[in-house]
């Protein structure tokens, strides 16, 4: 989780009045390389809220937490608008001026209540979820709040770095130099998977 991480690093380097001169100017240093190199987006913020560990996001301005409201309330209503059945669209046509002037006597609405389920897992009691495992959470949550699992898995399972890939890459030049040019793809493969395996 990159939100609460950059939290906890710019509350450690807030200088203290017991900080020598040069602790506090190093601290200030990065502070500030800090906060200049890492912007933090909305999509940050969603996958922070998204934990049920840190879903109020007390750290954050009232502007971030809506935003990230927001960005969680239009992938659900993307995902609501891609699984509506056909036959649901063919139906509401014809029924539409019957529906008109009957709307407000609907009790609740499919729509609303699939945008409901971010205000319905904000307001649910996770203090019984002792696991640390958020997609292990989500699962459990999956007969509950469909919509948002899903929104959920596909935020949280986007990697927060490519480092990862850089590090193929990089080794795959080490394998494959001037002294081994005439190694076989196959062989190339099987060796970045030995060594991704093996760290």
């Amino acid at each position: 989780m990159i939100v609460p991480c950059i939290w906890y690093l710019k509350d450690e380097l807030k200088s203290s009045t017991i900080d020598s001169s040069i602790l506090r100017f190093l601290k200030d240093r990065c502070l500030t390389y800090l906060e200049h190199k890492i912007e933090l987006q909305d999509i940050h913020f969603a996958a922070a809220l998204l934990n049920p560990n840190y879903r109020t996001l007390r750290q954050a301005t009232k502007s971030e937490q809506t935003q990230a409201q927001k960005l969680l309330r239009r992938r659900i209503e993307m995902i609501t608008k891609s699984t509506a059945s056909p036959e649901q669209s063919a139906s509401s046509s014809d029924s539409d001026d019957n529906r008109h002037y009957l709307s407000k006597y609907v009790d609740n609405p499919p729509t609303s209540r699939k945008q409901d389920e971010l205000a319905r897992y904000l307001k649910f009691d996770h203090g019984e979820t002792s696991s640390n495992d958020v997609f292990k959470f989500w699962s459990t949550m999956a007969d509950s709040l469909p919509t948002l699992t899903k929104v959920a898995f596909q935020i949280l399972t986007v990697p927060a770095t490519s480092a990862n890939v850089e590090c193929s890459f990089s080794a795959g030049g080490q394998i494959i130099s001037e002294r081994r040019s005439n190694i076989s793809p196959d062989l190339v493969n099987d060796i970045l998977f030995l060594r991704s395996t093996t760290k």
